[in-house]
């Protein structure tokens, strides 16, 4: 299960999940939902069959932002949600669903939402 799958499932089964971890999740389709003609093996026909129409998206579990913002605070999982901060495929992506979590009351330190600094591999952060 991607990232995306596990917040999902993190929200949707809420009472089975305490803790979730997503690293570099395409947290919301329909944001790459405009290039699928670049995709010769999904369309928009697919796509639109699993998520619907943009509206429909949005009143949907499958909306994380809005899905995690109106959730009971108290019964949420903890979050991991890590992304380098040079990734180009769901960067944009990350940092909208972080917002969104703020801007729900979804704490970072009590939810841990974290960037993941590009230079964590350094010799320096090297523990011998």
């Amino acid at each position: 299960m991607g990232g995306y799958g596990a917040l999902y499932n993190g929200l949707v089964h809420i009472s089975k999940f305490s803790k979730v971890a997503a690293l570099s999740p395409a947290s919301d389709p329909y944001i790459k939902e405009g290039n699928l003609s670049e995709m010769a093996s999904f369309g928009r026909e697919e796509f639109h069959s699993i998520f619907g129409t943009y509206e429909e998206y949005l009143n949907s579990s499958a909306y994380l932002a809005g899905g995690y913002a109106s959730a009971d605070k108290e019964e949420l999982p903890q979050i991991f949600l890590g992304c380098g901060d040079r990734d180009i495929a769901v960067g944009s992506q990350v940092t909208a669903l972080e917002t969104a979590f703020c801007n729900a009351g979804i704490e970072p330190n009590t939810r841990n939402s974290l960037r993941i600094p590009d230079d964590l591999g350094t010799n320096d952060a090297i523990v011998k």
